[in-house]
């Protein structure tokens, strides 16, 4: 089977009918259906997520003893040595927040082809839906398909507002993150600066590109993303530095 073939056949497909089933299920709202869609991958992830959380709650725990490393050995490399050994021992995973982020991304890309193909107007692109429609009828009972939600046409490339949203929830999730960090240097910190900034305005620029239902998507999963990270590790200390303009 042809690669591309393959991903329609394991990512695409089973996205579609799945969104067609739940937007059926859920008073025909293929909004509310992509809501629905993200709660449940977030709970699929959810394993995932809670072994990224606890490695990063461990983290913060032995803050202490990382300082106590950078203080006695001045070598770079003893010092990395002596980290990642602490890092072993505590069962912290230095790279263990890609975890969610990797698995997410299949289901990111796929989502865009599906909903493209969903919100297309197009007689090629209608019949090719009907066409992977799975043969059950509550499936295809979601078809046509209503693609306005509240105010958001999810079709059309997501506006400003969306944009706004995503931008808010990405600089509270890296505030979030860099937040437990307390053993940097001078220069990590300026790194994790300025991608508090970075990476905000990246994901609200993409929101403009692709369609809106995928901003949707990418929104309520990062809001729910906060409220995991909240839950295991708690706020920081000084609650004001999640606001941009009044926190340091």
């Amino acid at each position: 089977m042809p690669l591309g073939s393959s991903w329609r056949f394991l990512v695409e497909d089973p996205l579609l009918n799945i969104l067609m089933a739940l937007s059926n299920w859920l008073f025909d709202s293929y909004g509310l259906a992509i809501l629905a869609f993200t709660l449940i991958s977030r709970l699929i992830t959810y394993p995932l997520t809670k072994k990224t959380l606890n490695s990063m709650k461990n983290l913060q725990t032995i803050q202490p003893k990382i300082q106590e490393i950078q203080k006695k050995y001045s070598d770079p490399k003893r010092r990395s040595q002596e980290t990642m050994k602490l890092y072993k021992d505590a069962g912290v995973n230095p790279l263990g927040c890609l975890g969610p982020q990797l698995i997410q991304l299949p289901i990111f890309i796929g989502l865009y082809q599906v909903i493209r193909l969903t919100s297309s107007q197009e007689i090629a692109k209608m019949t090719e839906l009907s066409e992977r429609l799975y043969n059950i009828d509550f499936v295809k009972d979601a078809i046509p398909l209503t693609t306005n939600f509240l105010f958001i046409n999810l079709g059309e490339n997501g506006k400003w507002y969306l944009a706004l949203i995503v931008f808010i929830a990405a600089y509270v999730q890296q505030k979030l993150s860099s937040s437990n960090q307390t053993t940097q240097n001078a220069q990590q910190k300026q790194m994790n600066k300025m991608l508090q900034w970075i990476m905000p305005v990246f994901f609200a620029y993409i929101i403009f590109s692709v369609p809106a239902g995928l901003g949707l998507y990418w929104g309520a999963s990062t809001v729910i993303g906060i409220f995991l990270h909240i839950a295991f590790i708690g706020m920081p200390e000084n609650k004001l530095q999640l606001f941009p303009i009044i926190g340091p």
